[in-house]
């Protein structure tokens, strides 16, 4: 009998717990995902950047997770093309959270899919969630004079 009676006063008091929890602003939830502790940064250099083929651009960044695989984004062509298996090494951030690949601007240039103005580098995670962005800015080329 006294397990019956404090069963249902248990369950008449349950509601009464997580009401107490929330009207004084605390959480009786599971905890989230833990942030990063800093928000990622990206850069690219040079700045600007050189149009012309077989130009080297390096992509850096810090802030991340540590040993995090990215994935880099840019728009080539009018689509989003993962450019993470075009630079060495691999973007794999070290024990610190940074990171520093190498882009060898070459077939890209040739056939038209990047144009001599500003695009826009997205650092992803694995799963494709945005982190960090960096614009890589073209220097107009100069145009050649004919000769006579």
């Amino acid at each position: 009998m006294r397990n019956k009676i404090f069963g249902r006063m248990a369950l008449l008091l349950w509601p009464l717990v997580f009401l107490t929890a929330l009207l004084a602003g605390t959480s009786c939830s599971l905890p989230m995902r833990d942030e990063a502790s800093s928000n990622p940064t990206v850069t690219i250099s040079p700045k600007p950047v050189d149009y012309k083929r077989k130009v080297k651009v390096t992509i850096s960044g810090s802030g991340f997770e540590p040993k995090q695989e990215l994935g880099l984004l840019v728009v080539m062509g009018g689509a989003p093309s993962d450019i993470g298996g075009l630079v060495e090494p691999k973007p794999v951030t070290n024990e610190k959270g940074e990171f520093s690949s190498v882009w060898v601007i070459d077939r890209e240039i040739r056939r038209k899919l990047l144009a001599p103005t500003s695009h826009t580098i997205e650092v992803t995670d694995e799963e494709w969630t945005p982190l960090a962005t960096a614009t890589l800015v073209f220097k107009k080329p100069e145009k050649e004079e004919k000769k006579k």
